[in-house]
């Protein structure tokens, strides 16, 4: 039986010396190419609870009449205790916490049930889509690039029961909305072509804050304030913040990287630096914070990390290579207490590449940032993860309750199909370290569409979130290599916990 082997190599900074340690942990190999599960070795803190397949891409015939983003999944999982939701640009899966799937709607009927037209401007089928279950008002919330930008939301913590939905922005369609949550509101942002933010090169985003009472429709659901702030940076990545005890005043918080001159993507040892933006409530009113640029190094002493653009990923059996380079922007961030966790895709740094090493594959970085002052937030832990058999990409990141942090990522290369792993950073480890990886699944076959390229996963709305009923428990969805046929991407459901 085919399994993957991994070799992680962490490079991180020291609490007591600014240059980075090298450390390669042995592999893991925790989970059979069939899928089926198994806790991961001791000492990884990376155990597979359950995991399922979701949504799978329509083949090749189809893709050529639909077009839009038929060759990748666009995917997002969330989960409420009782029911699993996936949401791609195809369907809306619901699913119990058995992996039996319940329901299944196309999202363009989806959302026309909410009120809304699915098609975009372009006259393509919905995508880039989002879910999330609030559990602090009990609704399910769920995005999508349509006509407009699509906000919709159930009527109960039922997602099998009515929704109803609006137009975000009434500016045309903007790919690439952003949605996060806290006990005190709703988070989002979008592409906003007529603003201009200095950090963010040539291109901004425009960012929303909605009360969450305001979110809690009965009979329309028609939110009064809309808290919109234009120009902000490019790709802010909302929090999702589960504490169910935040004060009223505490602040909410966006978070992306700077670029250069030029924009954000194509870019060469780039010495970044995270951006945080925070906003406060008084009463139904949001405020804005202005950009705060934090240097990547340990205490946000000076700068560590460099940005590549990502490499085109190539793939057992074929040579068809996967297009990552939208693995440019931080996919996802998630509160803990005053702590931020992010994690950031990237190309590899092959010279001049400082004390940040150097690498031939595709990699990302994690860091914890800690906001316990939010106008001045440093880094408390960070570490770049690589591995020089295989390229690492769409990483997402989440926490559970006792603050352990995880991270699922896709893996591939000239000699394996695209797999998922996962990497620990436990609460009581050592403040730089990160766990080896443990294989979440093996792809079995390589993934082809149409062309010599084809795009993967969903660059801007993955995410990992924590079972509102068990804090312990942590819910990601990505793609994997699970079809020979073209254009049928395939979709994994992980159920996960740390220790």
């Amino acid at each position: 039986m085919h399994r993957l082997v991994i070799t992680l190599a962490v490079v991180a900074c020291s609490s007591s010396h600014h240059g980075n340690n090298l450390d390669a942990p042995s592999s893991n190999d925790a989970l059979a190419s069939d899928g089926s599960s198994s806790d991961a070795p001791p000492g990884t803190g990376f155990t597979v609870v359950h995991q399922f397949d979701g949504d799978s891409g329509p083949g090749l015939t189809a893709c050529t009449s639909i077009g839009g983003h038929c060759d990748r999944p666009d995917a997002n999982v969330a989960a409420d205790g009782t029911h699993v939701v996936q949401i791609s640009w195809q369907h809306v899966n619901i699913y119990d916490y058995a992996g039996h799937l319940a329901s299944s709607t196309s999202l363009a009927t989806f959302i026309t049930n909410a009120g809304l037209s699915p098609t975009t401007a372009a006259g393509t089928p919905p995508y880039e889509t989002h879910v999330v279950f609030d559990e602090h008002i009990g609704r399910w919330i769920m995005t999508a690039s349509c006509l407009y930008d699509c906000v919709m939301v159930s009527a109960s913590a039922d997602p099998n029961g009515a929704w109803q939905g609006i137009y975000l922005d009434m500016n045309g369609n903007d790919p690439g909305i952003h949605l996060g949550y806290d006990k005190n509101g709703v988070y989002l942002s979008e592409f906003d072509a007529n603003a201009h933010d200095a950090n963010t090169s040539t291109y901004s985003y425009a960012d929303f804050a909605i009360p969450s009472a305001e979110m809690q429709w009965t009979g329309t659901f028609a939110p009064a304030h809309l808290n919109k702030s234009s120009g902000t940076p490019l790709d802010g990545q909302p929090a999702i913040d589960h504490d169910t005890t935040k004060s009223a005043t505490a602040p909410a918080f966006f978070t992306c990287k700077t670029c250069p001159a030029g924009g954000c993507q194509n870019n060469a040892n780039f010495a970044f630096k995270w951006l945080v933006t925070t906003v406060t409530w008084n009463g139904t009113t949001a405020t804005y914070s202005a950009d705060q640029l934090v240097d990547t190094n340990l205490g946000s002493t000076a700068s560590l990390w460099l940005y590549n653009a990502p490499l085109a990923v190539p793939q057992a059996g074929t040579s068809v290579q996967l297009r990552v380079l939208e693995d440019h922007r931080v996919i996802d961030t998630v509160q803990h207490g005053t702590h931020l966790y992010s994690v950031l895709g990237s190309g590899p740094c092959t010279t001049g590449c400082a004390n940040q090493g150097t690498d031939t594959n595709d990699l990302f970085f994690w860091v914890d940032l800690d906001c316990s002052n939010p106008g001045a937030c440093t880094v408390a832990a960070t570490a770049k993860v690589s591995d020089p058999a295989l390229h690492l990409f769409y990483p997402s990141v989440g926490v559970d309750s006792a603050g352990n942090s995880g991270i699922v990522a896709s893996a591939a290369s000239a000699t394996t199909n695209i797999s998922l792993v996962g990497y620990s950073h436990l609460a009581a480890d050592p403040a730089m370290q990160v766990s080896a990886p443990t294989t979440v699944i093996a792809g079995t076959q390589p993934y082809t569409c149409s062309g010599t390229q084809v795009s993967f996963a969903n660059a801007v709305g993955l995410s990992t979130v924590r079972d509102p009923l068990d804090g312990t428990k942590l819910w990601a969805s990505n793609g994997y290599g699970g079809s020979a046929a073209p254009c049928v991407w395939s979709t994994r459901i992980v159920e996960y916990r740390l220790q």
